[in-house]
């Protein structure tokens, strides 16, 4: 991945307990925060890795924690100010374990945002329920994106190879950085 990439919005100039003195590189104005704490939490199929490929840019160009599904005991999600999560899309459906655990939440107040990867372009439906889910949480919903993802779901598929081969790719893979930077770095300059 270049350097171009992984660029920050903010820089930290001085830090204190709970405070941060940020400068904002774009504008070279500065301004104290609170540092964000983020995490990404992703499904994906291990034939495929589509939505680990993204989850992985995303969380090196905002400095994110990043967990699979799997392994999301050894985490305590209520230490994050935002969360990311991600899957592929089966059957018009995010994966049934993310959806499992965003059900046995309990409540809190905490951003979120939604990216998922799909072998087809009609997936909003399972964008918006998962969405309803996590608003049904008390988790406010900051943003989504997605991008097509090389499917392998089917017999058929797979004797053939799949569809959409060679995606997520770099391209993909820079969009989805951008993405969240800007989604991010709009948040703090709230």
């Amino acid at each position: 991945m270049s350097k171009a990439n992984t660029r920050k919005l903010w820089t930290s100039v001085a830090s204190e307990d709970t405070k941060t003195k940020v400068m904002n590189l774009a504008t070279g104005d500065f301004q104290e925060r609170t540092p964000v704490k983020c995490l990404i939490l992703y499904q994906s199929r291990k034939e495929t890795q589509n939505t680990k490929k993204i989850a992985e840019h995303m969380a090196l160009a905002i400095k994110a924690d990043l967990m699979p599904i799997d392994r999301v005991e050894e985490i305590n999600i209520n230490d994050y100010d935002i969360v990311g999560f991600g899957s592929g899309v089966y059957m018009r459906h995010l994966g049934k374990q993310l959806i499992k655990y965003v059900q046995n939440l309990p409540p809190k107040k905490q951003e979120a945002f939604i990216f998922y990867t799909s072998g087809a372009q009609v997936v909003d439906r399972a964008r918006d329920k998962f969405s309803r889910l996590l608003q049904s949480k008390g988790r406010t919903v900051i943003g989504s994106w997605h991008c097509m993802g090389w499917d392998v779901f089917f017999t058929l598929f797979k004797k053939t190879g799949g569809f959409n081969k060679g995606k997520p790719d770099e391209t993909d893979c820079k969009s989805a950085s951008d993405w969240i930077i800007k989604l991010l770095g709009r948040r703090h300059e709230e």
